[in-house]
């Protein structure tokens, strides 16, 4: 009869299980730590682009599983980390045996940052079947401010004139990494001088005013903490005023009651330059008259007679400023500038009549009314014509009308001639000599028989 089974195989059996649920029970779970767990690393300062000095913790592990295996150390963003001091990155292994890590130092510093603040993040120590364990790092990364730019302008929109403020604004100055700087020094230049602005705590605005005395192409110029930074081209302008012209009266001396003409050329601002007015007007004794401005045109010529002599002032008034001359008029002794008759023949039909022959004498120029012209016959028409002194006389200032009475004297004349003397101007000048002109003809003789004749034969 066969066994159903060996008792020693059963015993042996329930030994082995038993040692296995001892065994397990006394290790216990896998287990990483950090001699700063709950606390956080303070990474030594460094400076922008510089690997900050390394910082230390300790870690280690219990229970892993396998038992033989790597503890990975891993690195957060910006920050290294070593086993040894010397060679750096973002992580690194370290072994373990017989399921321990023993006390392992950890090196970390900050990486080389190319901008300035807080960095940092946990550090993870993983692996060995235990939980990760994360070790919180920070540093600072810091750097030395310079200047990196600011906003440059001139408050003043152009354009810009002679001794008008100009101010140049400096405004939002900041260093290389954009954030608000205090500079030490800021100069600005005008017209080859630098002149140093104050530097005043918190402020962030500063102004620097200059008038230019001169028209042209300026430069200015910007230094900050000794830093060529801004140049700036502005071109400054004029107002232009009227310096000086050319006044040119022709002729000059000229006879009174002749015309005159004064040219007005060459007109020039303060610095030479040609002057083109807004206005222009002409007084030549008698009340300013303004004349047309033409654009572009650079002469401009008046006509004047004066009717009287001696020196007259002219004054030419351009845009405000006025510019004198003058003219010599000469006293030139009045004349006759024509004479007219009412009929060219007097005949028979024209008599009698009372003033109706009418000679008309014009003057050159205004006349003293009070001396009174004499009209003189050649030949003599005394049977003829009998002046009217009472009808006679002065129809205006240079117009003489003398009048006469016809009667029929059974003469005839042909070509009669008038002269004129003994008229005077308004200055006392006796008139020139007057030539005299045939202006008539008197035919009043009554027809007379010259001959009979008798037709001897007549037909009827």
């Amino acid at each position: 009869m066969g066994r159903k089974g060996s008792p020693y195989l059963a015993v042996v059996s329930l030994a082995a299980i038993a040692w296995c649920l001892l065994a397990l029970t006394a290790h216990g779970a896998p287990t990483l730590t950090s001699d700063r767990a709950g606390t956080t690393v303070s990474l030594s300062v460094t400076n922008v682009g510089t690997p900050g000095p390394p910082a230390t913790f300790t870690i280690g592990g219990s229970d892993l599983v396998p038992a033989d295996g790597d503890v990975t150390v891993t690195a957060p963003a910006d920050v290294e980390v070593s086993s040894d001091g010397v060679a750096w990155g973002s992580d690194f292994t370290v072994a373990y045996t017989g399921s321990t890590l023993g006390a392992t130092t950890v090196y970390v510093r900050l990486a080389a940052i190319s901008f300035p603040g807080t960095y940092g993040g946990d550090v993870t120590i993983s692996g060995g079947g235990a939980t990760p364990v994360d070790q919180t790092v920070s540093g600072l990364v810091t750097y030395i401010p310079v200047f990196g730019s600011a906003d440059i302008s001139t408050i003043e929109s152009p354009p810009y004139f002679e001794n008008d403020t100009i101010t140049v604004q400096i405004t939002n100055i900041v260093d290389q990494f954009g954030f608000s700087y205090t500079p030490t020094r800021i100069e600005v230049e005008f017209e080859g001088v630098a002149n140093s602005l104050p530097i005043l705590p918190g402020q962030t605005t500063y102004t620097a005013p200059h008038a230019y005395s001169l028209y042209g192409d300026k430069t200015i110029v910007i230094w900050i903490d000794g830093e060529l930074v801004e140049t700036l081209d502005i071109y400054v302008d004029y107002i232009p005023i009227i310096t000086s012209v050319d006044l040119l009266v022709t002729p000059d001396p000229q006879d009174q009651n002749e015309p005159i003409t004064l040219e007005i050329s060459n007109l020039r601002d303060q610095y030479g330059a040609a002057y083109e007015p807004l206005a222009l007007a002409v007084d030549f004794g008698g009340g300013s008259q303004s004349i047309t401005v033409v654009p572009g045109q650079a002469a401009y010529e008046v006509e004047h007679t004066y009717t009287t002599p001696g020196t007259h002032a002219i004054d030419v008034d351009i845009d405000g400023s006025v510019f004198p001359t003058s003219v010599e008029i000469t006293d030139v002794p009045p004349a006759v500038s024509g004479v007219a008759v009412s009929d060219t023949l007097i005949a028979d039909a024209d008599t009698p009549g009372t003033a109706t022959f009418v000679v008309t004498v014009e003057f050159n120029e205004a006349m003293d009314t009070g001396a009174t012209p004499t009209i003189v016959f050649s030949p003599s028409v005394a049977t003829t014509l009998t002046l009217n002194g009472g009808q006679s006389g002065w129809d205006d200032d240079d117009t003489y009308l003398a009048k006469y009475d016809v009667a029929d004297g059974n003469v005839a004349e042909n070509s009669v001639t008038i002269d004129v003397t003994g008229a005077k101007d308004v200055a006392g000048n006796a008139q020139n000599d007057y030539t005299p002109e045939a202006e008539f003809d008197i035919d009043t003789v009554k027809p007379s028989v010259v001959s009979v004749e008798v037709d001897t034969d007549p037909v009827y």
